[in-house]
């Protein structure tokens, strides 16, 4: 059953039927198969045809619920409701097919102007026949795109004929590209979602893709729908130095400390983490996130993978010394500390942050554990004696302060 309501206009069939070659007449019903079309509210005016052997075919009018003749009456209005079928994207597929042959991907494009439809519906109907049937060049598919931009309100008509494109199994990477800037142009955060996850589905992302889908992820107002994008992205391999500014900012972006933490898990937990030139912007970005518990889970992923260096210690502490709970910075120090023998700058970094732990408990375990696997001298040593001093609670400064002499005199 086909229903258009807004006209009151519907169509049951039981089997396959055929358009004349007018389109103003149905020429052809399979054998022993019928087609019902009834057009209005409360008096109802109807036609019925049944498929007869040898292409024969039994015809029935009725104006107002009351039969008539099947005359000039009954093909006027089987031709007007034809038509009206016809602008409501009905028969797309079959009449695609004849325009093709007719005049090619320019006929198809002029005929669902020449329909003169508002419905976005109705031209992604006609425009995904065309993917189906046609290998559209750049060019075409440039100007199909174009069309879905500019004449098509429905975000997710256009999501649904955008991820068709990228199907397509000779879909070009400028395609994408362009699918993506497209994308970028949808109102709803889930339908962009839908169809730049879809972009990013290929083997290898190049630099132009990875800017093309950071630039549409900017309209992306859900953090969970960004995030979703953006890890993406980041298992495909698509950070690298080149595109890490931008998605980074993409990340800082994010309202939901939780989704900037998956985001940036991803990237942990891969090897994109520790290449040159990411990770400290990486690191950069778990800075800013807000809760202290997300922004710590993040800096010990990134600490178990060794991405922190000397080179990145410029990005690591400012990071680790905006954690505000005295527990979770010492976690994410005493996991650096546990990757001895820190270099001498690190070992300080982490001294110096240590003054920052209020929790007596918290910074004495830090401390502790910095006796362990390190020998201290001089500046190293200061800072630790300044540390340990600042450790409130007695029982636990003495117990510091001890353990240093102890491993002093070993």
């Amino acid at each position: 059953m086909w229903n258009n309501d807004r006209e009151r206009l519907a169509v049951r069939w039981t089997g396959q039927f055929r358009l004349s070659d007018d389109e103003r007449e149905i020429a052809w019903v399979e054998e022993g198969a019928t087609v019902t079309i009834s057009d209005g509210w409360v008096f109802t005016d109807r036609v019925e045809l049944r498929g007869l052997p040898g292409g024969q075919i039994v015809r029935k009018f009725y104006r107002s619920g009351v039969e008539r003749p099947f005359e000039a009456e009954a093909q006027a209005f089987l031709s007007t409701v034809l038509q009206r079928m016809i602008r409501a994207g009905m028969f797309a597929a079959e009449r695609v097919t004849r325009l093709l042959k007719q005049g090619g991907v320019d006929a198809v494009l002029a005929e669902v102007e020449r329909l003169q439809t508002d419905s976005s519906h109705v031209r992604r109907v006609y425009y995904s026949a065309l993917i189906d049937q046609a290998d559209l060049t750049s060019a075409q598919l440039t100007r199909l795109l174009d069309r879905v931009r500019s004449s098509m309100t429905s975000d997710h008509e256009r999501a649904v004929l955008l991820a068709q494109v990228l199907r397509a199994r000779s879909i070009s990477d400028d395609q994408r590209v362009l699918v993506a800037r497209v994308a970028g142009a949808l109102n709803s955060d889930h339908e962009q979602r839908r169809v730049l996850t879809a972009a990013v589905d290929v083997a290898t992302l190049s630099p132009v893709l990875v800017a093309a889908v950071l630039d549409a992820v900017q309209t992306v107002g859900s953090s969970h729908e960004r995030s979703q994008v953006l890890r993406a992205v980041a298992q495909k391999g698509g950070v690298t130095e080149q595109t890490s500014k931008q998605f980074m900012d993409a990340v800082r972006a994010m309202t939901s400390s939780h989704e900037q933490r998956q985001v940036l898990a991803v990237l942990a937990a891969g090897s994109g983490a520790s290449a040159p030139g990411v990770a400290a912007p990486v690191i950069a970005a778990a800075g800013s996130i807000s809760s202290s518990h997300e922004k710590s889970q993040v800096l010990l992923d990134l600490t178990a993978k060794g991405a922190v260096t000397d080179d990145t210690a410029t990005a690591f502490f400012p990071a680790v010394n905006s954690i505000t709970s005295p527990y979770e910075r010492s976690q994410v120090l005493e996991a650096l500390v546990a990757r001895a023998p820190l270099s001498d700058r690190l070992l300080m970094g982490v001294l110096d942050s240590s003054k920052g732990i209020s929790a007596s408990h918290d910074r004495a375990t830090l401390l502790l554990a910095i006796l362990k696997t390190h020998t201290l001298t001089g500046a190293a040593r200061t800072a630790f004696i300044d540390a340990a001093e600042g450790i409130s609670s007695p029982s636990e400064r003495n117990q510091v302060l001890a353990t240093l002499v102890r491993s002093e005199r070993r």
